[in-house]
C-alpha cells in the first residue's frame, strides 16, 4: 500500500484544518483507485491511460458531460445503473486490502435528529 508523504499530510492539515485531517484519514480507502481503474479497463468507468503512483497521478480518459441525474425516466436510470454495476463487479487485484477486514473500523456517524436505516447499520457493523 502507498504511504502518504509526511510533508503532504502536514501541509494539507495546515491549509485545510480539521477537514484536511479527516480527508487524509480516508486516503487509505481510496489509494487503490488506480488499481480499480486498471482492472475495469474502461468498462463501466473511464479508461486509465497512465499512472504514476509515486506522484499520486493518473491520466484518465475524458468523461462525457452527462450523468444519470439528467435522466427523467426512473426506469431507465435503474437499468443503466444496473448495467454499470455489473460491469464494475470484477474481482479485486491481488495485494489490495479486503473490505471485510476494514469494516470493523467503520462507524455510523449521524446527527442527533437522524437515524440510520436498519439495513445501513447492519451493513456497517457486519451483522447482516
Amino acid at each position: 500500500m502507498i504511504g502518504v508523504p509526511e510533508a503532504f499530510a502536514r501541509s494539507t492539515v495546515e491549509r485545510e484544518g480539521a477537514r484536511g485531517g479527516e480527508w487524509l484519514a480516508g486516503l487509505p480507502g481510496i489509494v487503490g483507485e488506480p488499481d480499480a481503474f486498471a482492472v475495469w479497463g474502461g468498462r463501466g468507468a473511464v479508461l486509465l491511460h497512465e499512472r504514476d503512483d509515486a506522484q499520486y497521478a493518473m491520466l484518465l480518459e475524458r468523461a462525457q458531460g452527462s450523468t444519470l441525474a439528467e435522466e427523467e425516466d426512473g426506469d431507465e436510470v435503474v437499468t443503466v445503473a444496473g448495467r454499470i454495476s455489473r460491469r464494475l463487479a470484477v474481482p479485486a487485484p491481488p495485494g489490495l486490502p479486503r473490505r471485510q477486514l476494514s469494516t470493523a473500523r467503520w462507524t455510523v456517524t449521524r446527527s442527533p435528529s437522524s437515524r440510520p436505516s436498519a439495513f445501513r447499520t447492519q451493513a456497517l457493523t457486519g451483522t447482516m
